[in-house]
């Protein structure tokens, strides 16, 4: 039955829609989406192929990778709007930097990553900085600023690679999971 539905719903063509009706109905199914109410966010993201100039005003429709950097951002600066705002200008030119002109799901993806993985560095970093009385604090930051320095690196390794191959003409082949004990 879904299959159907969905084969008639690409077979439909756009109804002519009123701008302040559109804004007005995606604001309320927004509200009654985030509420839980059941079919609201189905029925959301049918406004959203028509209309779809309205999806980035949504807060709640953002990329899970860009509620990360939020949450990131919020944290690393520890309220401080200035250090909130160099964050975001690091974050945008680490972006500017890396991702190419015609950059593809997984490169943006892969930057994201090392996005996220510099504002979790960066909070890590001023969490071991603070230092503790409590010797067992300090050492569990000193882990935790280990740790996020070893998945920045590898974030950043991974674009590089990509990065690589893409010079060479070479399509990247991309592993999901790793090999386990066995090889498999």
């Amino acid at each position: 039955m879904k299959r159907e539905k969905s084969k008639r719903a690409s077979n439909r063509r756009k109804p002519v829609i009123d701008p302040g009706h559109a804004k007005a109905a995606i604001e309320s199914l927004t509200r009654r989406a985030a509420e839980g109410e059941p079919g609201a966010a189905e029925e959301l993201a049918e406004w959203f192929t028509y209309c779809p100039e309205y999806k980035p005003a949504v807060e709640a429709v953002k990329s899970l990778s860009a509620k990360a950097q939020e949450i990131w951002l919020k944290l690393a600066a520890a309220g401080d709007h200035l250090t909130e705002r160099s964050a975001r200008d690091e974050a945008e030119a680490i972006r500017a930097e890396l991702l190419p002109p015609d950059a593809g799901v997984v490169e943006r993806v892969l930057v994201d990553a090392i996005v996220v993985a510099r504002l979790v560095l960066a909070h890590a970093t001023a969490l071991a900085a603070a230092g503790s009385q409590n010797p067992g604090v300090v050492a569990a930051r000193d882990r935790r600023l280990t740790s996020a320095q070893n998945r920045f690196f590898a974030a950043v390794k991974d674009v590089r690679e990509i990065a690589a191959k893409r010079a060479k003409g070479v399509r990247p082949t991309i592993k999901l999971y790793a090999a386990n004990a066995t090889g498999t």
